[in-house]
């Protein structure tokens, strides 16, 4: 089997900085994913972007809050020059923030935002977006504890904010989360994430993470609390409700497109995961 590779990113600091801020730069053109949290206002271009399960058109003025390890992906139109494809963009750390955040009061509009970002966040509120933009022009010019006042006043008008949408229909927690991208687990599921639409057995997984097969089995159901088998079909499941929300292809060719061998079993474990079949779901998702 041929592995794809996935773009895990270290993103890099600069000195005495604790997060990355990049005003004008061109929007990423790679499926990628990252430990930091990501806001992005889309100053100029069109075309798709991908975060989680969703796929939708985006465009100038476009305000937009990425989880900690979401993969996302922005393509540009066709007719459109990369140069002519810029946003501004803010990547953040979790560790910038106090422990035990949810229970410090000052705090918990914050906190409340950052925990919906794992569907990204689409803020529609010209006000609040008037007002952080403003913020984002001082960051350039500021240093020290006042350029991370400002990210977290502009945190704070995000988390009180009204007018948002989820962008993925299903909550995303990416299992890389709770992993280091070394560990074997992250190999693990790196694997399956890259290689999901293919006929995946136990002993391409074996291979990829030199283990052997029984070891393999006990050691990721220890870390994990499911079976490989198991985590191999939610990954497939959203892959099928990103198709069934944003394609016109049937469930049948949804079923093979997704990795799954028959459509019995794949109505099954659909069902047993979302409580919908999936028909139901791609009703519920048009409405």
């Amino acid at each position: 089997m041929k592995v794809k590779n996935i773009d895990n990113r270290k993103i890099i600091y600069e000195a005495g900085w604790s997060f990355k801020y990049d005003s004008d730069t061109q929007l990423t053109t790679s499926l990628h994913c990252h430990a930091e949290y990501e806001l992005i206002y889309i100053i100029s271009g069109h075309g798709k972007e991908f975060i989680g399960d969703s796929v939708r058109e985006y465009a100038p003025g476009d305000l937009i809050l990425i989880g900690a390890n979401l993969p996302h992906l922005y393509l540009a139109d066709v007719t459109i020059d990369a140069k002519d494809n810029l946003c501004s963009i803010i990547q953040f750390p979790q560790e910038i923030f106090p422990e035990k955040m949810e229970s410090i009061p000052e705090y918990f509009t914050i906190y409340a935002v950052l925990e919906k970002s794992s569907q990204g966040i689409l803020f529609g509120s010209s006000r609040i977006k008037k007002e952080v933009l403003s913020c984002l022009h001082l960051l350039n010019k500021q240093s020290g504890i006042n350029r991370l006042l400002t990210l977290l006043q502009i945190l704070s008008l995000l988390g009180q904010s009204k007018r948002l949408t989820c962008i993925s229909s299903l909550k995303y927690s990416n299992p890389l989360n709770s992993y280091m991208l070394d560990d074997p687990i992250s190999k693990i599921y790196g694997f399956l994430i890259n290689n999901h639409r293919s006929r995946i057995t136990l002993t391409d997984v074996a291979e990829h993470i030199h283990m052997n097969q029984t070891s393999l089995c006990r050691y990721f159901k220890q870390r994990t609390g499911k079976t490989l088998f198991q985590c191999l079909n939610e990954i497939r499941v959203e892959y099928a409700c990103k198709l069934l929300g944003n394609s016109n292809l049937t469930i049948s060719q949804i079923t093979w497109e997704s990795g799954f061998g028959n459509q019995a079993h794949f109505n099954k474990v659909f069902r047993y995961i979302t409580k919908q079949t999936p028909s139901e779901y791609r009703a519920n998702f048009i409405i």
